[in-house]
């Protein structure tokens, strides 16, 4: 299960692309994602298989980067957050603002915490997991529609998703980066 829901999310495409990476991996050491998302397939190779003996999680969009760290190195405190997080029209607006306007890589571990949260809860509350594209929640302004903005928001199934995910990448040697793919794939033997 994906992390949040996201545009171009390719989770529904695992049962066919697993196979594929599986009769294709022999010899191979390195699998690297270089448009993660919210996961799908990362997921799957992270936390299905032992194929690989490096694995490179990459996404050039900063609060993707942002969830990413989180589930690696502070999976608990990300989930408390997610348990806290009650999901409303305000809260909508104020986090798309927020990652609308995030200039760069965050540095601190507050400040990564607080990008991942907005970046999943946005995801989640916005029509068609649109996120920051998206023009409103789900239900829009004034929660008139039967469906409200928080219809979608299910913290068990989020933070499960975070500890098996983090599970995956801390029995193997997984990297994170930021990166635009093509510097990415530049890269990507030494890394």
């Amino acid at each position: 299960m994906s992390l949040f829901r996201y545009p171009g999310g390719k989770e529904k495409f695992v049962p066919q692309i697993m196979p594929i990476i599986h009769e294709n991996s022999d010899g191979m050491e390195l699998y690297v994602e270089p448009f993660a998302g919210a996961g799908g397939i990362a997921q799957s190779v992270i936390c299905g298989s032992d194929i690989f003996d490096r694995y490179v999680i990459n996404d050039a969009d900063p609060s993707v980067f942002a969830v990413w760290m989180c589930v690696k190195v502070a999976p608990s405190d990300l989930s408390e957050l997610v348990w806290q997080f009650k999901p409303s029209v305000d809260k909508f607006f104020e986090m798309k603002e927020g990652l609308l306007n995030l200039k760069g890589i965050p540095q601190s571990g507050k400040s990564m915490l607080e990008i991942a949260l907005s970046k999943i809860a946005v995801h989640q509350m916005s029509f068609s997991g649109l996120g920051t594209m998206a023009g409103g929640p789900i239900g829009g302004i004034a929660q008139e529609s039967a469906y409200g903005v928080d219809c979608r928001w299910n913290p068990a199934r989020i933070v499960v998703a975070i500890q098996d995910v983090h599970a995956g990448m801390s029995r193997k040697d997984v990297h994170v980066e930021c990166l635009d793919y093509r510097h990415l794939l530049d890269r990507k033997a030494h890394v």
